[in-house]
């Protein structure tokens, strides 16, 4: 399929500014008119133009951008503006008041096209404006796809006539939306538009003709098809769709052939040979993911709980891998416990899959107190793997029995604080040599330490202090406990916290920790207490072993308090070391259940980094909306972060295809693809908090796309409070313990041990499903014109073995098929040894035409003749032929539009007065 090719957008004129007009709007307010726009007066107050907020829009035909939400009723307020001529555009740009103003556009969607209908256009851009005086400018995507076949995907120049801004929203709620003045930069040239006009129209062309070919296909109409495909230029032709899909068409529509030599199913696999069903392979486009869950313990609270079957039932717990093992440690069964557990992981991708035993490494209670952890649950591990080292700070550390605060025991009243512990007798430190851990090697392993630290405290212990520790887990001197510190708020560091997170960035070999809340702190609060009750980030420098507070809450004065990312408890925090990047999801504050999507970009200075590109930006600059950072940057910009930029990706991401807000949802990272994994978590449906737990497993791509994958076979039950993690190695999770009960009242812990494989879509798997589709319509045409015998033996055998019976709606299409069996007609009761031969009549005369086939009688596999084509069965072989185009790209097949159903939109469009 020829196409033109563009040149690069360097060999393109330089853009420059665009004149344009106003050519339309939703409303204007007062003096606020919308051609005000075109000059830009940061002065001037009134130089503006602001929406009624009741203005009508020609918009409600289409949905709102993710992440936004209608005014309740009313619709989006809307400018266009008019070029005087056809150009690339390839920038907008906003100009502002020289102050902050809460009518100050936020959240705004671009769109153009050739038309000045909204129908007609393209969306170029969604994004945000800062509240500041800054002007600012986002490049436009001046090439566009048509769908005409003929670019193979490629993009082309795209000419505008008419841009379209929808306001959806101002920075102050409520408020009236302002758009202060706009600007266009982009390529207006002649002897650049000339071409790009030229081509436009003759991929418009091409695709209108590609959508009638398709309309008189699919209308059976097969001599005029023949007709015009013959009449028409061969770049439209070849175009159409490809040669295999029309050698498909032919075959199995037409003629009816189906797994002979030249059928259906050996042009399906030639298909896969050619690289036809390349999206369903990763990353692509197709297919679903499934998730298959494999119990591996049932965590039975009458056997578990001795070294030989496990840790007990609890929440609250922290599990992490190191190299090869899985290390386990707290969590609370009614005590707050200290046990620690490992079990080991297969070594090899491939081999054995076998996970080994639980083996108890210390026993609740097993070291002198203050030489080692006292026991906690809610506390938080994060692993440094290239030393082998685990940190552990914050939890609850009480005695008490009962199930108050935190994401495990969750209550209204104050925690309570432990009193002071008699001050342990001083041990001896360890030496601190330890190689780095490269390999994880079963010779290096040393016997575990039974209270050894390097620090130990004899003082009695403060009940609010926050202790800070590292656990040696594989490599030289594994089994050691560190104190760190006695009390990381004393050395700059966070309060004693719970149910916060933490992540390393080993290239900088820094920790990170954000959230959470102070141990102690009441959960009914007045609104400005809870505020202080939560932290913020912190950052821990392993080398120097230096705190820094990076931000936190804003102050009830704080003018931004709406803009900022907030402190919360329950969350989930991933570090993604290709994008230097932090992100922050989910969690809960005070009575709220949260769904915003936070990165949070850093910069560690070392030795070897000289690189400016992530140089500091100015304080203004980090928070999405111009909050400024608090006034607490690290003065040593070598051994302490900086933040790049602090940036909203998401308002609400359950709204854009993401999962529902939710609370202690475990999260894991694929640091080489970037896909992330959510699962479990509580979840409140309702105003009157009725909380409960989902077992749902849910995946993010590296490009944002969300996926809720699809459970096969037995799963864990939903439950908050429980510990998962990821081995890249084998791309598993795997999953312990938990709460399935969010009631008072209601103790119900787990033990259970599940690992996950999460299968991903891949062209075999789309081969087999459009087999199964092949095959079901050769039952059932089966059953019209040949024994019932013969279909009934051609069921059990040749269709059962395509089928996936772990998946429910297979399995029940599968299923369905016996009601065909049962209405095939009385004459087919009798049958001869002939009858039963399985093969496609030899038959394949592909020079003929479609026409000329249409009358023909067509043979079904079998020797025994086949029915006419008739319309009826053209019509069910073309529906299945059309569910099997969406296996193939899009560039690839015919066009998926149907020409009947523009026509009922232009009907529709004209009913309500929006066509042009």
């Amino acid at each position: 399929m020829a196409h033109r090719e563009w040149a690069s957008p360097s060999a393109l004129p330089a853009p420059k500014r665009l004149a344009y007009s106003i050519h339309s709007s939703s409303s204007c307010t007062g003096p606020y008119r919308p051609d005000n726009i075109l000059v830009d007066k940061p002065t001037d107050a009134n130089s503006r133009w602001t929406s009624n907020a009741d203005g009508h829009t020609d918009s409600g035909d289409l949905k709102t951008p993710p992440g936004t939400t209608r005014r309740g009723a009313q619709e989006v307020p809307f400018i266009t503006l008019e070029l005087e001529q056809p150009c690339l555009v390839t920038e907008i740009g906003f100009g502002k008041y020289k102050n902050t103003h809460p009518c100050n556009l936020q959240d705004f969607s671009i769109f153009g096209g050739m038309s000045s209908s909204k129908r007609y256009m393209e969306p170029l851009l969604h994004g945000a404006l800062k509240n500041d005086p800054n002007k600012e400018a986002f490049p436009l995507n001046h090439s566009n796809v048509i769908n005409d076949n003929s670019s193979k995907g490629d993009p082309m120049p795209f000419p505008i006539k008419y841009i379209r801004i929808d306001a959806l929203c101002a920075n102050g709620l409520n408020y009236n939306i302002a758009i202060w003045h706009v600007w266009l930069e982009g390529i207006s040239e002649p002897s650049v538009m000339t071409q790009v006009l030229a081509d436009y129209e003759e991929a418009r062309s091409r695709a209108t003709s590609h959508l009638v070919l398709a309309h008189l296909r699919r209308s059976f109409l097969l001599p005029s098809f023949d007709s015009l495909r013959s009449s028409l230029p061969l770049s439209v032709t070849t175009s159409f769709e490809h040669p295999i899909l029309s050698k498909l068409h032919s075959s199995f529509v037409l003629k009816g052939l189906f797994n002979s030599p030249g059928g259906a199913e050996a042009i399906l696999e030639e298909a896969l040979d050619h690289g036809l069903l390349r999206e369903w392979g990763n990353g692509g486009k197709k297919g679903k993911s499934v998730a298959r869950w494999e119990k591996l313990s049932d965590g039975n609270p009458d056997v578990v709980g001795s070294a030989a079957q496990g840790p007990s039932p609890r929440g609250g717990h922290q599990m992490v891998r190191v190299g090869r093992k899985i290390v386990l440690y707290g969590g609370y069964d009614g005590r707050n416990l200290a046990d620690m557990w490992e079990r080991d992981l297969p070594r090899t991708a491939g081999g054995s899959d076998d996970v080994g035993p639980w083996k108890e490494l210390h026993p609740v209670g097993w070291g002198p107190e203050g030489s080692v952890p006292a026991g906690r649950s809610c506390h938080q591990f994060a692993v440094d793997e290239a030393e082998g080292w685990i940190y552990l700070l914050g939890g609850i550390m009480d005695s008490a029995p009962t199930e108050a605060g935190a994401e495990e025991r969750r209550s209204t009243t104050p925690i309570p604080i432990p009193s002071p512990s008699p001050a342990p007798e001083a041990r001896p430190t360890n030496g601190n040599g330890a190689a780095p851990m490269d390999v994880e090697d079963e010779g290096l392993a040393v016997p575990i330490s039974s209270g050894r630290s390097s620090r130990s405290s004899s003082r009695a212990r403060d009940p609010l202090a926050s202790d800070f520790w590292r656990y040696k887990a594989v490599g030289p001197g594994q089994g050691r406990w560190e104190l760190l510190s006695e009390d990381t708020a004393a050395e700059g560091g966070p309060k004693l916290l719970f149910d916060h997170q933490m992540a390393i960035y080993g290239g900088a070999e820094t920790l990170f920790v954000f959230g959470g809340k102070h141990v102690g702190a009441r959960a009914n609060a007045a609104v400005d207490a809870v505020d202080q009750n939560y932290s913020g980030m912190y950052s821990y420098n392993i080398r120097t072993q230096k705190w820094h507070f990076l931000f936190g809450d804003p102050t009830p004065t704080d003018p931004f308090r709406s803009e900022r990312l907030l402190g919360r408890t329950g969350h989930a925090m991933l570090f993604d070391p290709h994008l230097h990047t932090l992100f922050i999801l989910s969690g809960n504050r005070g009575n709220l259940y949260l769904s915003d999507l936070w990165a949070v970009k850093v910069s560690v200075a070392s030795d070897s980094d000289d690189d400016d590109a992530d140089a500091p930006v100015p304080e203004p600059e980090l928070w999405r909306a111009g909050a400024v950072l608090p006034a607490s940057i690290p003065d040593s910009p070598s051994s302490s972060p900086t933040i790049i930029s602090t940036k909203l990706i998401s308002a609400d991401y359950s709204r854009e295809g993401g999962p529902k807000p939710m609370f202690t949802q475990r999260a894991t990272i694929d640091a080489e693809s970037g896909e992330w994994t959510l699962l479990s978590g509580l979840t409140s449906e309702t105003k009157e908090r009725n909380e409960r737990p989902v077992g749902e497993v849910w995946t993010r791509a590296r490009s944002g796309a969300w996926e809720c994958v699809e459970l096969r076979g037995e799963s864990p039950v939903g439950r908050f409070s429980s510990q998962a993690i990821y081995d890249p190695l084998r791309q598993e999770h795997f999953l312990f313990g938990g709460n399935p009960s969010p009631e008072e009242g209601t103790v119900t812990r787990l033990a259970d041990f599940w690992r996950l494989r999460i299968q991903k879509p891949t062209p075999e798997e789309a081969l087999r499903k459009a087999r199964f589709l092949i095959r079901k319509q050769k039952f059932t045409e089966m059953c019209r014109t040949q024994p019932t015998l013969s279909a009934l033996i051609y069921l059990q055998t040749t269709l059962s073995s395509v089928v996936d019976h772990t998946d429910e709606a297979e399995a029940s299409a599968f299923r369905s098929c016996m009601a065909a069996l049962l209405a095939a007609p009385a004459s087919n009761n009798s049958y001869d040894d002939d009858s039963m031969a399985d093969g496609d009549e030899d038959d394949d005369d592909s020079s003929m035409s479609a026409s000329a086939l249409s009358v023909r009688p067509v043979q079904p596999d079998g020797d025994q003749p086949g029915a006419a084509l008739t319309p009826e069965l053209f019509a069910q072989r073309h529906a299945l032929f059309e569910e099997l185009l969406d296996y193939f790209p899009d560039d690839e097949r015919q066009p998926r539009e149907d020409l009947r159903n523009m026509t009922q939109s232009r009907r529709d469009s004209q009913l309500v007065g929006r066509f042009d």
